[in-house]
């Protein structure tokens, strides 16, 4: 059975990290790890599920840090990545996770998702769709929320994925792209759901960052990171017509 390895990160919302934690339980088995990332700067918030002490870097850079750290370590340990935020909530009480696992190869993806209800920041494509009889879709790329991320393009895409991307935005990009370059496929479950709160983390953290600052921050970073890995007129074609939409290619096929 393929072996998966689950990234969850925590800052400063220890509860709520921890009630997330016993919602996964159902979804844990043997041939599935979970390490907790905690990046608290306050010791009364720290998750006491923590498997692991680490400095805040945000979402970006604490997610590529750990990734990056497992796979010089142990290359071939892992079929599958997991990175989750951990403002999710109201999981599925079953194994979903290998759900979407056997769905990403039974669909041939790389990458595969939950849909997200939308109360939450998400992309609009990400929002479940009760029209679809199929019960998932093809997509150029997802929010990352809950990313399930083959290793075969983590290891492609981990030397490309720098710290300009170190607050989260342009990494959903960064793998869509790298995915639709190499015709790999993405799918988006709309059987299995999940929940987001809006705007959880900034709202809990603002003295750190207000959002305002976090969003200047994060869009010069993606800005800065699309102008070295592709030319800015692909960056806004991409943007514009196919970030959100299902390729040519995938209509063909359904």
């Amino acid at each position: 059975m393929d072996k998966i390895y689950i990234m969850l990160l925590n800052y400063n919302l220890g509860k709520m990290t921890d009630s997330l934690v016993e919602e996964l339980v159902v979804s844990l088995d043997p041939f599935t790890t979970l390490e907790v990332l905690d990046a608290s700067t306050k010791k009364e918030e720290i998750s006491k599920y923590a498997t692991k002490l680490i400095e805040d870097n945000y979402y970006g850079d604490n997610f590529r840090f750990a990734i990056d750290d497992v796979l010089k370590k142990e290359p071939n340990k892992y079929d599958w990545f997991v990175m989750m935020s951990n403002d999710i909530y109201n999981l599925p009480k079953r194994n979903w996770i290998r759900e979407l696992v056997n769905l990403a190869k039974n669909t041939d993806a790389v990458i595969v998702s939950p849909s997200i209800n939308k109360e939450g920041t998400s992309q609009k494509n990400m929002h479940q769709r009760i029209d679809n009889i199929r019960g998932y879709r093809y997509v150029n790329s997802i929010d990352f929320q809950c990313p399930i991320i083959h290793s075969s393009i983590m290891k492609r895409v981990i030397g490309k994925w720098n710290s300009d991307l170190k607050y989260g935005w342009g990494i959903d990009s960064l793998f869509g792209i790298e995915c639709y370059n190499l015709n790999k496929n993405i799918v988006i479950s709309d059987k299995i759901k999940i929940y987001h709160y809006n705007k959880k983390t900034f709202k809990e953290n603002v003295d750190i960052l207000s959002v305002e600052e976090y969003r200047n921050k994060a869009m010069l970073g993606e800005k800065n990171f699309m102008k070295k890995y592709v030319s800015g007129k692909f960056w806004m074609y991409w943007k514009t017509n196919l970030r959100n939409e299902i390729s040519i290619e995938k209509r063909k096929r359904q």
